[in-house]
């Protein structure tokens, strides 16, 4: 059991612990991008985007949230995964590190008929988007720093509907880790929690069914 698995979570039985299989999205990355994943396509899709393949096919979400989007690899996972449940779509991303990329995004999204799909150019460190409605899914994946992170999950947990659930990704390293300790730490007992994946790990938090908020000045 890892520090992020709840005792009394049933996250397990949903979200497995051996790694899923690929889910075909080998073609889809970008050359320039391989180098992240050892320069494979292999390892891309088989030790990385297959785990948030398999959390769209345990969760099947109606809505997805995402901060961090660069070329859209993570939502085209979750997507797939969950098998034509996925009805919105909405990125968020600065396009920091890729001019341009919230557009390519957003057409390779669409093509996979999510009727609505946007993905919006800000930085939420110096603001958070006017956001309508709920998601049953909220990817972080932004900054990753503790604070950044921190911050992140902050600002979206009020958009998490009742029951939805929150990947924070990336908690392999340091800054993230330390800021999902926190998060888990503020908010009690009214979430769930497993850490999953491979060659990166990621965090799921479970909403028990009511509204959740964390205050970075408490």
């Amino acid at each position: 059991m890892s520090d992020f698995d709840h005792p009394a979570s049933d996250l397990a039985a949903v979200i497995p612990e051996a790694s899923p299989p690929p889910h075909g999205m080998a073609s889809i990355f970008h050359a320039d991008d391989l180098v992240y994943f050892e320069n494979s396509r292999s390892v891309a899709e088989g030790r990385i985007y297959n785990w948030y393949a398999a959390y769209g096919a345990s969760l099947r979400p109606r809505s997805i949230l995402e901060i961090g989007v660069r070329r859209g690899y993570g939502g085209h996972a979750l997507i797939v995964g969950a098998g034509g449940t996925v009805a919105r779509y909405l990125g968020i991303d600065m396009e920091l590190d890729l001019a341009g990329g919230n557009a390519g995004a957003a057409q390779a999204l669409r093509a996979l008929g999510v009727t609505e799909v946007s993905v919006v150019k800000a930085d939420t460190r110096k603001g958070f988007p006017l956001i309508a409605g709920k998601f049953d899914l909220i990817h972080i994946d932004g900054d990753h720093s503790a604070r950044g992170a921190l911050n992140d999950i902050c600002l979206a947990l009020p958009l998490l509907a009742p029951g939805g659930s929150m990947i924070v990704d990336d908690v392999h390293t340091r800054p993230v880790r330390d800021a999902a300790r926190l998060a888990l730490l503020g908010l009690g007992s009214s979430v769930e929690a497993i850490e999953r994946g491979d060659l990166r790990r990621q965090m799921l938090i479970r909403s028990r069914g009511g509204p959740l908020t964390l205050d970075l000045q408490s």
